[in-house]
């Protein structure tokens, strides 16, 4: 596994590009996915998206708790209510704010050897599922914030979320 140094930010017009479908699934596949792996924990990031390291294809991958789990292809397939989530992106440093994202997202994708499956999630994973989702279709989550935030006021709402994780 390597990590790609550069993480493609702001303007690139890799990251506004519609992703081709995967049709191959080869060695060159397994090491794409395992150096956005890679790069992933090393941005100690929840979701990375092919065109964010400059790869116009529709994969991206997802860190849940430590477990490294990539969706090719991937189509929503569900969604159920709506949450309110504060996000920022790696290609987009120091830019956070609040969009409102389905509560729960049933997915269907292809792994690394071209097998279709489905996954579902609620919370952070959900709302990762369809942020990254967005890259694939050129979509950056600035696009959908109804108010942007600093980092105070994000440094707060993390604050607020582990006070209520406690209280559970």
């Amino acid at each position: 596994m390597s990590v790609k140094k550069v993480i493609v930010k702001g303007e690139d017009e890799c990251l506004n590009a519609v992703c081709h479908p995967v049709t191959k699934f080869d060695r060159r596949l397994h090491r794409l996915i395992e150096d956005m792996k890679a790069t992933l924990l090393e941005e100690n990031g929840v979701g990375l998206a092919a065109p964010q390291i400059g790869t116009v294809r529709r994969i991206f991958v997802i860190n849940n708790n430590g477990v490294l789990k990539e969706y090719i292809n991937p189509e929503i397939l569900e969604t159920v209510g709506e949450q309110d989530c504060v996000e920022g992106c790696l290609s987009l440093p120091d830019v956070w704010g609040r969009v409102k994202r389905p509560a729960w997202v049933k997915i269907r994708a292809q792994d690394e050897h071209g097998e279709f499956f489905e996954d579902s999630a609620d919370g952070l994973i959900a709302e990762c599922f369809v942020h990254e989702n967005d890259h694939l279709d050129g979509i950056l989550f600035d696009s959908k914030v109804y108010e942007f935030l600093d980092e105070e006021a994000v440094r707060r709402e993390q604050q607020t979320k582990k006070a209520k994780a406690k209280l559970k």
